[in-house]
């Protein structure tokens, strides 16, 4: 009576499978992995920084992290705040619709 999931990657960290989303943007964290500080770096026409941006951060288990970050122009900065050395997934939200999402490394 086990029950066994699974779900698939690309390399680039985006989901594989029946249900895949398609994504309105695409982004790009940097440097990865990082220490204190990275830029999550968005690349879309439809994007402007005016509107309600938020960023939700998944641990490897999937649970919802908090995540100290700020928005610029198309860039949201994010920072280790009480994150631990591991491996990080996020989705950008722009007006509460999932745009773009990724993942980065946080190292030592």
């Amino acid at each position: 009576d086990l029950d066994i999931y699974a779900h698939h990657f690309y390399a680039d960290g985006t989901v594989y499978g029946l249900n895949e989303q398609k994504f309105l943007a695409e982004s790009k964290c940097f440097p990865n992995p990082f220490i204190s500080s990275a830029t999550i770096q968005i690349v879309s026409p439809l994007f402007k920084a005016k509107e309600d941006i938020t960023l939700l951060v998944f641990d490897i288990l999937g649970k919802k992290v908090e995540v100290p970050f700020s928005v610029y122009q198309n860039k949201i900065n994010i920072f280790k705040g009480n994150l631990v050395t591991g491996v990080y997934f996020y989705e950008i939200r722009v007006n509460r619709i999932p745009i773009s999402n990724g993942k980065f490394i946080l190292a030592d």
